[in-house]
Parts: C-alpha cells; structure tokens; sequence
C-alpha cells in the first residue's frame, strides 16, 4: 500500500516537473522579447504630481477626468508614453486584464485548458511582433516596466499584451465567440444643420463592465505623424475609434468571411496607422489596402476637409471600397460590397446574427433626419432601443442599435475635429467633449446630457431584470423549474416586451408538462421576434414537438 502511495507521489512530481518544463521551454523559445528601452528613472520613480484642479502630471503627460471619462495626453519617446499609462492608470489596468481573462474561461472552464490556451496562442502568434510597429513595442514595453504582471501562469507579461491586440479577432477565429459588435455612421455637411460633417459609432465588447467603466480618451502625440484621439480603454494602444490633427476619423468593425490569416498586423493597429500617417482618403484607403491584416473587418472612414466617406472592408486576402451615397455611409458587421457580400462566412454570419436589422435601422433614423442632423441628434441615434419601424423589443435586445451592451459611443464633428464620448454606462450616460486642437477640459463645448432612460430609474429596473434572467437561467440547468418560473414571473414585468422570459419560461413548463402553458410562451416568444436564427428553430422545434 504505501509503495503504490509512493508511486502516485512520485508521478505527481514527475507531472509537475514536466508541465514546469514544458512552460518554462515555450516561454523561451516562442515568446517575444522586451525591446531595448530607455525610459528615464524619474518616470517610473516620481510621484504624479497635480498640474492644476483636476489635472495631474507625469513627465510632459497629464490625466483629468471628466463626469466619469478618464482622458490622458501623451507625448515623448514612446516608451515613456507607455510608462507614463502604466503609471496613471495601474489599477485600471489589472480589473481590466482580470475581465477579459475571466471572459475567455467562461468560454475555457478549468485551469489546464487556460494554461493550454495561452501556451496554443503564444506558439501560433509568435511572429506576431513582426506585424506590430517599433513604436507600439515600445510603447508596451513601458506599460510593463509601469505595471504588475498578475497572470504570470498565461506568458510572459509583454507577450500577453502583445496577444490582447489581436484577442477579439482570435477569439472569433478560433473559439468562434464573436466579442466584438458595433455600428458606424457618417454623414456629408449638406445633410447636417451645423454644415459639419458628422460620424457616429457604437462598439459593443463581451468582456465585462469594466471596459464601459474604465472607457479612456487618449490624445497621443506621437514622435513622428499626425496627433490623434483614440477612444478605447486604458492599456489598448490601437485604434477603435479615433480622429485625428487632420480631420480624418475612422471607425473599426469586426466582419465576417471565409478567407483566414495565419498571422498578419491586428486590425486596430491598422487603424492607428491610418490616423498616423493618412491625411487624405486617398491615403487611409491605401494604408488599409496594403495591410496584411490578421482577420476580417470593415473600416468606416472619414475626411472633414474633404466632406466624404468611406468604407473599406478588408479581409486578409481581399479589399473592396464603397462610397457613400447620396451624403451617407454605414457599415455594420457584416460586408454589403458585390466582391464581398455573397462571401459564405458573411452569409452566414448575416442570417444568425442582428447585424443586418441593426443597420436597416439605422438608415431609417437617419433619413428621418430629414438633412437636419446634428450633433445632439447623432446622439439620440446611438440611444435608439426600437426595432425597425419603432417597434417596442424590450431593453436589451440585441437587434436594436441600443442592446445595452456598448462600451463606448462616439459622435465626431470632422469640421471642428471634436469627440463626444459617452460616460458610463454604454450610450446613456452623458456625451462629454474632447478636442483634437486643444484637449484640456473644454468648456465652451456644451455636454450633451445623460439619457433619461438613465436618469428615470428605468436603467435600474433594467439590471433587476437582468438579474432575474440570470437566476431563471441558472434554475433551468439545475432542474428547478418552478423556482425558474417564480424568477420569471417575477421580473417580467419590469421588461415586458422581451422575448427571453417568455422563452424560458416556455423550456420550464415544457419540462413540467405543462404543454398548452408551455405553447403559449413559446408563441409568444415568437410574437416578440427572437433575435438569434438558433433561437428561432429552437421556438419552432419545441412547439412542433408539443403540437404532436
């Protein structure tokens, strides 16, 4: 007995040994160094300093924040801006990491597949640094010398932060998890009030909360290029959605296709190279062209001296431009150009998805305008939480331009090169106001107030719901069909034109027995248009299977 109790502890060890081995030789061999950096004693060492009321420095950088949006400038050596973030924004940093570590275990439940992962991403994303310019090397590897690295166990700490940039797009590749949606607008000066041109956006992120609260302005001045505005979240140094010294403003949305990169630049740095380089159009498209992008996107692009839009939509083998038409483009997740629209992957994508419902929409607001948009009305645009023709679908529906899931809104003005950018939480919050000419806290620019779906209460009631749901959820997979039912009678009230307390409250009665009971909320699901294709079949099959 105890030799064979010796055996298991001597395999134990032997397990350990290995699995240490093998870690410690994929780090080695396969992850990217730190480059070279230089980066003064005195920015990691001296405290932050306040500049004025409200305004805090670090080297020739400073931060503020304004009604709950965190802004920053930052301008040096690269390695120093990135010291200086790490440095203004540590905590922030560490929630946010834990939010999408705790995101991609939700689709990898248990340690050993984590681990597996993260090694899987470290070998197959190797050459990676090759597509990532000096300047984000560097820029990252000062928010390592500023930073705490708390997932050790994942990889090395720089070569994580190199693997985020692409992590949505791998995610969608390899997990198939899209954790990306958005929508995208822009409008010519002759169909606004003020004359200016106008582009709005909204990007949804499944990772968390903590991107919505933690959402950050970056003025960035780099050493060579334009200056820029990136909205996106402390520690992202690509660009989502940003503008830049020229008036040109672009906006990134994840697409869909069945071409497939190995490896290739991330389609946020991509982006950032556009407002870098690109003062014209003409430029950005051809910055976009020649990228060796890693996946598929669309690229929603904007001049305010040119008074014109585009939207490139890319893929890693092909590129297809539209312009806008008769003063408008839009684009979405998914591609309507001939050369990439009948794309399988995209046709796919568009029948189970709400991308297509989410830009009909759209247009629809849009030319309720009338040619009279303005600023506060791109806004209200953005807040939408109707179906198309105005139809009631309940808070949070996902084929809404306002599901309640953004981590960020943004409304640019291409003329006066200003952002108006959401406070938390997703488009409800107010529409603060942030210059690319001079990005100390505006004061003349007026804030657009909050929502009153916020403001109201209603928000509130709205998460109570959402509680509720998740609680039904949880008591449907344990069995407990009453308790499930008591959750959604419960809440239901509270949101009543959504589908989801009726569908899974159809699965329970079902499961109960209870069949005329369990039809009529299946129907009435169905009345209430499910977003998802899957969900659809899923209200069909169980009602065919109870009419037997």
């Amino acid at each position: 007995m105890r030799r064979f109790q010796g055996w298991i502890v001597f395999s134990l060890i032997i397990i350990v040994l290995l699995a240490v081995t093998l870690t410690w030789g994929i780090d080695l061999l396969f992850a990217p160094r730190l480059p070279a950096l230089k980066i003064p004693p005195a920015v990691l060492k001296n405290p932050v300093t306040r500049h004025q009321v409200g305004i805090y420095q670090l080297a020739a950088c400073y931060k503020y924040e304004r009604e709950g949006v965190k802004a920053c400038s930052l301008t040096g050596p690269p390695e120093v801006r990135g010291a200086v973030l790490g440095r203004f924004y540590t905590g922030n940093i560490a929630e946010l990491e834990t939010s999408l570590i705790n995101s991609v275990s939700r689709a990898l439940p248990g340690f050993i597949f984590r681990w597996a992962w993260a090694r899987y991403v470290i070998i197959r994303n190797r050459g990676l640094r090759v597509f990532i310019p000096e300047e984000i090397q560097h820029e990252l590897g000062g928010l390592v010398a500023a930073t705490k690295d708390q997932y050790p166990q994942y990889g090395p700490y720089y070569s994580r932060l190199l693997n985020y940039l692409v992590m949505p797009e791998l995610c969608n590749a390899k997990l198939k998890k899209a954790l990306t949606r958005g929508l995208a607008f822009g409008i010519s000066a002759q169909l606004t009030e003020q004359g200016h041109p106008i582009m709005g956006r909204s990007f949804d992120l499944v990772a968390g909360e903590k991107f919505d609260r933690h959402k950050l302005v970056m003025f960035i001045q780099p050493e060579q290029g334009y200056n820029f505005i990136s909205v996106a979240w402390p520690g992202m140094l690509g660009v989502i959605s940003g503008m830049n010294e020229a008036g040109l403003a672009v906006a990134v949305l994840a697409g869909h296709s069945r071409d497939r990169g190995k490896l290739g630049t991330p389609v946020y740095i991509a982006a950032r190279r556009v407002l870098t380089r690109a003062g014209t159009l003409a430029e950005a498209a051809q910055i976009i062209r020649e990228a060796e992008v890693f996946s598929s996107a669309s690229f929603l692009i904007g001049s305010g001296p040119e008074d014109r839009f585009i939207v490139v939509e890319k893929t890693p083998a092909r590129t297809a431009i539209r312009e806008m038409k008769k003063g408008i483009a839009l684009a979405a997740n998914h591609f309507i150009t001939p050369k990439l629209g009948p794309d399988q992957a995209n046709q796919d994508y568009q029948r189970e998805s709400a991308s297509v419902s989410r830009l009909r929409r759209l247009a629809e607001l849009i030319h309720k305008e009338n040619g009279k948009l303005t600023i506060t009305g791109a806004v209200r645009i953005l807040r939408d939480c109707r179906g198309l023709f105005g139809r009631e679908l309940g808070l949070g529906n996902r084929s809404v331009i306002n599901s309640l899931t953004a981590v960020h809104a943004v409304v640019f003005d291409l003329a006066d090169k200003i952002a108006w950018v959401s406070a938390y939480p997703h488009q409800l919050g107010a529409f603060i106001p942030f210059s690319v000419d001079d990005f100390l806290p505006l004061r003349k620019e007026k804030i657009i107030a909050a929502d009153p779906l916020l403001t109201s209460g209603q928000y509130n009631e709205y998460l109570v719901y959402k509680h509720g749901l998740r609680e039904a959820e949880q008591c449907l997979k344990k069995r407990k069909y009453q308790e499930a039912l008591s959750w959604l009678l419960e809440v239901r009230p509270l949101n009543p034109n959504d589908y989801h307390t009726f569908l899974l409250a159809g699965k329970a009665l079902q499961a109960m027995g209870r069949r005329d009971a369990a039809k009529y909320n299946f129907r009435k699901a169905r009345q209430l248009q499910p977003v998802f294709f899957r969900e659809r079949i899923e209200i069909e099959g169980r009602l065919h299977e109870l009419n037997r």
